[in-house]
């Protein structure tokens, strides 16, 4: 079990860092997410503007923006609410990761104010990946997305998918949530 939730980590962090750079894109609204089933683990990844998620890109200045920087870690950590798994493949949430990165420095996102920098100075963007152990992966057919409902700066999720034996790309937005195969 912890070498293939290692595994996971490993595709999808590379997943992930590959994205982030390779794109280049940074579009509030925006984000994109990966998702990779290999066997037992299903393996998901979300990367975009930090502003889709928290309103600002910048350390917290005031009591306010400190608590919406919390509150945001907590609910990204929250995958079995942000992620519904159709049930018949009986999933279930394992692990989450949260990070902020501005350029090639990554942190904990508590730790904004660590990356140095003005909001002139350029973007920040969050990457958060999370695991979901299944007991019957081939009944895995759905995924409904609930990050819109908790973040409302998020408008569209620009979607890649590794099957075992499928691969697909798909938009979703907040009038179409769930990504279905």
């Amino acid at each position: 079990m912890k070498k293939r939730l290692l595994m996971a980590g490993l595709v999808l962090g590379s997943m992930v860092s590959v994205s982030a750079f390779a794109h280049g894109k940074h579009v509030h609204g925006e984000a994109e997410m990966e998702v990779a089933l290999e066997g037992n683990e299903l393996a998901i990844g979300i990367s975009g503007p930090l502003a889709n998620f928290l309103g600002f890109e910048h350390a917290p200045k005031d009591e306010r923006q400190k608590k919406a920087l919390i509150d945001m870690t907590g609910d990204l950590h929250e995958g079995g609410r942000l992620f519904e798994l159709n049930a018949e493949a009986a999933c279930s949430f394992t692990s989450s990761q949260v990070a902020v990165r501005k350029g090639d420095k990554r942190v904990n996102p508590i730790m904004l104010q660590t990356l140095g920098g003005t909001e002139k100075d350029g973007h920040a963007d969050m990457d958060a990946s999370y695991v979901f152990s299944c007991k019957k992966p081939d009944a895995l057919k759905s995924i409904t997305v609930r990050l819109f409902a908790r973040f409302p700066g998020l408008t569209e999720l620009d979607v890649q998918m590794v099957l075992p034996k499928k691969q697909m790309s798909a938009e979703l937005t907040p009038k179409k949530p769930q990504l279905s195969w």
